[in-house]
C-alpha cells in the first residue's frame, strides 16, 4: 500500500485554500501532517478523510457541522505564538 504525501501547497490547492491558511491549519493541529526534517507533508488519504469528516451531513444539515463535533477553528489574521 502506497501512501502519497502532498506538499502544503498541493494540499492547499486540493482544499481551494491559500498556502498560509493551510500552514496555519497544520500548525494548529487541525490538519493531519508529517514532518520530515524541516519539510511538512500532508498524507493524501488523511486529507481526504479530514475533508470527509467535515462534510458529513453538510447537505442534509444545511452546511452545519455534524452534531458532536467541536465548532470549526476560526482562522483570523492574528499571528500564532511560537512555543519556546
Amino acid at each position: 500500500m502506497e501512501s502519497t504525501l502532498l506538499t502544503v501547497s498541493e494540499a492547499a490547492r486540493r482544499l481551494a485554500l491559500g498556502r498560509a491558511t493551510t500552514y496555519r491549519l497544520v500548525q494548529l493541529g487541525e490538519l493531519p501532517s508529517v514532518r520530515i526534517g524541516r519539510a511538512v507533508r500532508v498524507p493524501a488519504r488523511a486529507l481526504d478523510e479530514w475533508v470527509a469528516a467535515r462534510t458529513k451531513g453538510a447537505v442534509a444539515d444545511g452546511f452545519a457541522p455534524p452534531s458532536g463535533d467541536p465548532p470549526p477553528t476560526v482562522l483570523g489574521r492574528r499571528r500564532l505564538r511560537r512555543s519556546v
